[in-house]
């Protein structure tokens, strides 16, 4: 799998970024998230790449980093400016609704 291609945004699969997007308000409203603290050094770590930080300080998967993106209010992976506070979503959150994405196809 082509990480780049599959979540540069102008290549993104548009039905599972729709999905996303019907379910992050809910997943906000469930609070079905932890508000996380980075200390300003990790934070600018990875300014300009916030699927690196996801990856390499808290393990999420590629699968789960669009709605992540959606969460934390960024249009892109590069448009993370190093805040020092960013919403996780629960993994478990996540794979629910990813079973259901996929049952539904």
């Amino acid at each position: 799998m082509n990480i780049n291609k599959l979540y540069d945004l102008n290549n993104v699969n548009i039905n599972l970024v729709n999905e996303w997007n019907n379910v992050i308000h809910s997943i906000e409203n469930n609070n079905e998230y932890k508000i996380v603290h980075l200390d300003v050094g990790r934070s600018h770590t990875y300014i300009g790449n916030f699927f690196k930080l996801l990856n390499n300080e808290y393990g999420i998967d590629i699968e789960y980093w669009y709605p992540h993106l959606a969460i934390n209010k960024l249009k892109s992976n590069t448009s993370y400016a190093g805040n020092n506070e960013i919403k996780i979503i629960d993994p478990t959150v996540l794979d629910r609704y990813l079973d259901i994405f996929t049952k539904n196809k």
